[in-house]
């Protein structure tokens, strides 16, 4: 997807979500939309991948800063319908996952969405998709999707 970097213009966008108008509109519509919400990324310097972190950092507008009409100031939630969340993350075996976890706290707090499983893989492979040789993992993810399916 092409999406540009939030500069956090700070002027709200309402009833748009952003003043680019790029392939975030797709998420944004996404978002409103659906039920369940399936994030997931390798761990890259303890945090998401760079394409992950710049769609995270785009959800910026969900939770716009606003002045209400009485005067008084505050987040307003954009994104109304509660989902639920699952979060998918892959590292090497020795990564700590704190960092990486507190990062999709945020995105899943500001795009209203409640994480209810996270399926972490530490492996010692080198070879893209090496995942799917544990089957421990593969059966998880598995019996995750169909529970959600219902």
């Amino acid at each position: 997807m092409e999406i540009q970097a939030c500069q956090s213009c700070g002027d709200d966008p309402y009833p748009k979500y952003c003043h680019y108008d790029d392939d975030m509109q797709h998420i944004y519509s996404a978002l409103d939309s659906c039920d369940v919400v399936v994030l997931g990324s390798p761990v890259y310097f303890d945090t998401v991948s760079a394409q992950t972190k710049l769609m995270i950092d785009r959800c910026n507008c969900l939770m716009p800063y606003i002045e209400r009409p009485d005067g008084s100031v505050g987040f307003e939630r954009r994104v109304e319908k509660r989902k639920s969340g699952i979060f998918i993350v892959a590292a090497g075996k020795d990564q700590d996952f704190k960092i990486i976890h507190k990062t999709t706290e945020g995105f899943f707090n500001w795009a209203n969405i409640e994480l209810k499983e996270t399926i972490t893989h530490a492996h010692d492979g080198i070879e893209r998709g090496d995942v799917r040789h544990d089957k421990a993992k593969m059966d998880l993810a598995h019996s995750i999707g169909l529970r959600f399916m219902e």
